[in-house]
């Protein structure tokens, strides 16, 4: 026997209740006082269906064990009919648990899955002894065919069912698999949007934009980095090859015209740059461009794929290292010839100075020994420049007043300048010091003089001033942040002015306004550089046709301000002579002599010597004192630095003065430079020599 393991929570509610109403109608029909429909298991017997008669014993979910001797565990073994018309006449039910409930009378047929195993019985009860009439069979097995024809039902259903679950379950993976597929779709699309981002950012930081070009349409893609370098708004705009041309620069057009049309000849990709004006503003710029071509199958070519970079910034980059190239040409040039130039301009100048303090000089033979001695100083104010541009200039720092250096220069400047031009000054009193080096001073007032000079073809005034100041406003501190007690040293001109754009390079180097071959451009690009490599700034005021004003601010001398007036008033004058012993040793003779002449004239006694040997055995025959040694750094067979060490064996207490025209490598390598030191930079007029000479000697 066997049977589905099956409850009444495995069937329909619709078919319990189904089956409840036949259970019922079977029991009124026949008049029983019980109708069920058993179901089994392996090894039990429930009651599935009882009827709602009265004094039916048996209640739904009953159970009972197997082969305990129940009426239905018999039809179920036999799968047939079984009738007891009454137990009691046989000794075969007397352990029917059946019998215990007074049912004596019994009728039941096997419920079969139409798979043929068996689910349970239909039957009827009863208390009495019954005959049954075929009618009474029939209507049993009617009711049984009822059943079990639900069996089909609920089998199809279930199958149906099952299939609608295998449907959803496809649904459902399908639906999830097209969730993934949307899901990842979706991260594609994020990852595209953020691909197309990373790269526009790219093409923005790089500048860069790519094109396409349909060679059957004549339509032609930018990418939106494209547009914004030939500043170009998208809307309004028609993107075609023509409207390409027309913006590449006229003097180029037809070398990127051919050379797009080559490449398209001859199947070669091609590189090129070249300069566009741009559509918003006009601007003129640089734009590298690459491009190939892309066939079909025969070989045709149907569309043409590029790059266009704007390349401007590199292309000034490169012009500024083509320019530092060559400010390194002529530095190294500069430097190379410096030493022996510097010997010759000390040599001019300070011959010039001397026959200009003569009395009673022709005046024609004065204007030509000025001359001479404004083209000396042109040549050594360019020489500076060079070589500050080089960084090849010998830079000393020290303590200066700006008021003594201008008054220092000022009769210089009055000739280099012209008499049609008045040259007034409104020093500061109590002027805070510097610490620079003073031949950086002298080229800052004497180019900013040279280019007020040159602003005023016609005549006019130039004013210098100079003035302690506490910074704290935008004009100064606007570029490099500077603040606090500052010297401001300006210089005013009364000419032609300067428009917006021309102050946006003056300090630029090699930039000039004027003709050809009248300047060097280099006059106020080495202002700039020293007020910056001084931890200064530079600032420029004016207007065309209103004169101009510039103003250099350098930090002060923070241990050195405020010098107590008598410290001033007590000061020996530093053009004034002595009568101390000097050795001089400079192996050019010309110049040898002019610094004798000078120095001799102030009064000191001179001895003079052409190199190291000759003044060691000078003094071993002079015997005396010896108060200053005044030496050129480089020399044959003994150095500068050598005759010092000798010489203070025998002269502890004497002053050294070390000059030479050599750059700042060889001088540093010197150890010249250092703290301690005095040292006199070639050229030098015959009045710097004066007072360098009694400022060490009073030191």
């Amino acid at each position: 026997m066997e049977g589905k393991p099956i409850s009444r929570y495995d069937l329909p509610d619709y078919y319990l209740e189904k089956w409840q109403k036949t259970v019922d109608l079977m029991a009124r029909i026949l008049d029983v006082p019980a109708g069920l429909i058993m179901r089994v298991a392996p090894k039990e017997i429930e009651v599935l269906i009882a009827s709602n008669t009265r004094d039916n014993p048996y209640e739904p979910n009953e159970k009972a064990d197997l082969d305990t001797g129940l009426y239905c565990e018999t039809v179920m073994k036999t799968r047939s009919q079984l009738y007891v018309k009454n137990a009691l006449e046989s000794e075969r039910w007397k352990n029917n648990p059946d019998i215990a409930l007074g049912m004596y009378f019994y009728l039941g047929v096997p419920l079969v899955w139409p798979d043929g195993t068996i689910f349970g019985t239909i039957c009827v009860l009863d208390r009495k002894k019954r005959s049954i009439s075929d009618d009474f069979q029939k209507l049993l097995w009617q009711f049984k065919g009822l059943v079990e024809a639900d069996f089909q039902l609920i089998l199809q259903e279930r199958e149906l069912n099952a299939y609608r679950i295998h449907l959803e379950n496809l649904v459902e993976r399908r639906t999830n698999t097209l969730k993934n597929e949307i899901a990842e779709r979706k991260k594609v699309e994020e990852e595209l949007k953020l691909s197309e981002k990373r790269l526009k950012e790219a093409q923005r930081l790089a500048h860069i934009g790519n094109w396409e070009l349909d060679l059957e349409q004549n339509r032609l893609f930018w990418s939106d980095e494209i547009y914004h370098i030939f500043g170009i708004n998208k809307e309004e705009f028609e993107t075609n090859y023509e409207g390409f041309l027309s913006i590449v620069h006229p003097d180029d057009r037809e070398m990127v015209d051919g050379a797009y049309l080559e490449s398209i000849t001859t199947h070669r990709p091609y590189k090129l740059i070249h300069r566009i004006i741009r559509k918003n503003d006009g601007e003129i710029r640089y734009v590298r461009e690459q491009s190939e071509e892309i066939t079909d199958d025969r070989g045709r070519p149907i569309r043409s794929i590029g790059i266009v970079q704007d390349i401007t910034e590199q292309k000034k980059v490169e012009e500024q290292l083509q320019q530092a190239q060559k400010m390194e040409a002529i530095g190294l040039l500069t430097g190379g010839i410096a030493h022996d130039f510097n010997n010759i301009l000390t040599t001019i100048i300070g011959n010039a100075n001397i026959a200009l303090m003569e009395e009673g000089i022709n005046e024609a033979i004065q204007g030509n020994i000025e001359q001479i001695e404004i083209a000396g100083n042109k040549a050594a104010v360019l020489t500076r420049q060079l070589l500050t541009f080089s960084r090849k200039q010998v830079i000393q720092p020290e303590i200066l007043d700006l008021n003594t250096v201008f008054y220092g220069m000022k009769k210089m400047l009055r000739r280099m300048i012209g008499e049609d031009i008045e040259i007034l000054m409104n020093p500061a009193p109590d002027l805070w010091d510097v610490e620079i080096d003073q031949g950086q001073v002298e080229q800052v007032i004497m180019n900013l003089a040279v280019n007020a000079r040159d602003a005023m073809p016609q005549g006019g005034q130039i004013l210098v001033e100079t003035a302690n100041i506490d910074v704290d406003n935008v004009y100064w501190s606007g570029n490099n942040g500077i603040r606090g007690p500052h010297v401001m040293l300006s210089v005013t001109d009364t000419g032609i002015g300067m428009d917006q754009e021309t102050q946006k390079h003056i300090f630029e180097p090699f930039y000039t306004t004027k003709k050809e071959g009248e300047g060097t451009g280099l006059g106020l690009s080495t202002v700039y550089g020293i007020a910056q490599q001084n931890r200064g700034v530079i600032r420029v005021e004016s207007r065309p046709g209103q004169g101009a004003v510039f103003r250099v601010c350098l930090p002060a001398a923070t241990a050195h301000r405020n010098k107590p007036p008598e410290q001033a008033k007590n000061a020996r004058n530093l053009s004034d002579g002595g009568n101390e012993t000097i050795l001089l040793v400079e192996d050019d003779q010309a110049l040898r002599d002019l610094a004798k002449r000078v120095l001799t004239l102030k009064g000191y006694d001179v001895l003079e010597a052409a190199d190291g040997e000759e003044a060691l055995k000078i003094n071993r025959e002079h015997g005396g004192r010896i108060d200053l040694l005044i030496s050129d750094v480089v020399m044959p067979k003994m150095g500068g630095m050598q005759i010092a060490d000798s010489l203070e064996k025998d002269h502890p207490r004497i002053k050294i003065v070390y000059m030479s025209g050599y750059t700042d490598n060889k001088i540093a390598l010197e150890g010249l430079l250092s703290p301690g030191r005095n040292f006199l930079q070639k050229p030098f007029s015959p009045e710097r020599l004066v007072r360098m000479v009694r400022g060490v000697l009073d030191n």
